[in-house]
């Protein structure tokens, strides 16, 4: 438990933080998603887990997942492995899977669904003047509710408020990076439909469109390659 309040039941995620799924002793009826920073987290990732919290309570729309309360770990059970001092911060649980790991992509109806959720939501963003900047499947959870695709977009982190001054510095996963970014030159919200690109380009054909791991080899690609397009079993529309 964590100050008294929130019943930590199992992880659910671990990335730059960890996430639990929770309950809170005042509405135990409703299950919530904690996120945890631990204290020697270094203060680049700080910044970032604050800013995700406070971008998240500024933007308002149903498939970005929802941010309540903001806080520091006082009280804690030792077995959660847990810190004292650790920033957290918690959400909405929504019961969903990775873009990556869900099994109806191949229903082209299904598919178009989320593309539809996708875009709604990158339209929202880049009219709230934000970029997103790490749009990836690992960021893309999806729900299916009876048939129905619902998808809730995650790990605001790297989100930045475009009216301010955007830091020169590479933001986002290798794989999913617009060329823009990476030569350092002056961008817009189109570097997230690049990045949604890529990731049909690999839903699509299975793969991406560069055979390398290696990062370096991954951001030549990025800016120098041609990538192919060859027939698919999707319609063209």
């Amino acid at each position: 438990m964590i100050n008294e309040r929130y019943i930590i039941r199992n992880k659910i995620g671990k990335g730059r933080s960890q996430v639990y799924l929770c309950s809170d002793v005042e509405f135990p009826e409703t299950d919530l998603a904690v996120k945890i920073l631990p204290p020697d987290a270094e203060e680049l990732e700080t910044r970032i887990f604050r800013s995700e919290f406070f971008t998240l309570r500024k933007l308002d729309h149903p498939n970005i997942i929802k941010a309540n309360e903001f806080s520091s770990v006082v009280k804690f059970d030792e077995e959660e492995n847990i810190q004292a001092g650790s920033m957290f911060f918690v959400m909405e649980y929504f019961r969903g899977e990775i873009l990556s790991g869900c099994k109806k992509l191949s229903d082209e109806n299904f598919l178009r669904k989320i593309i539809e959720q996708l875009c709604s939501v990158l339209y929202y963003l880049h009219q709230s003047n934000y970029i997103y900047y790490d749009l990836k499947p690992e960021n893309i959870l999806v729900g299916d509710f009876n048939g129905e695709p619902v998808i809730k977009m995650i790990d605001l982190g790297f989100a930045q408020y475009t009216v301010s001054n955007i830091e020169s510095l590479i933001r986002g996963t290798a794989e999913y990076i617009a060329p823009e970014i990476l030569k350092n030159q002056q961008h817009d919200f189109r570097v997230d439909l690049y990045s949604l690109g890529i990731i049909l380009y690999r839903i699509i054909y299975d793969r991406f469109p560069f055979e390398t791991g290696n990062e370096l080899e991954i951001y030549k690609a990025h800016i120098e390659k041609e990538f192919e397009f060859p027939e698919t079993g999707f319609s063209s529309r």
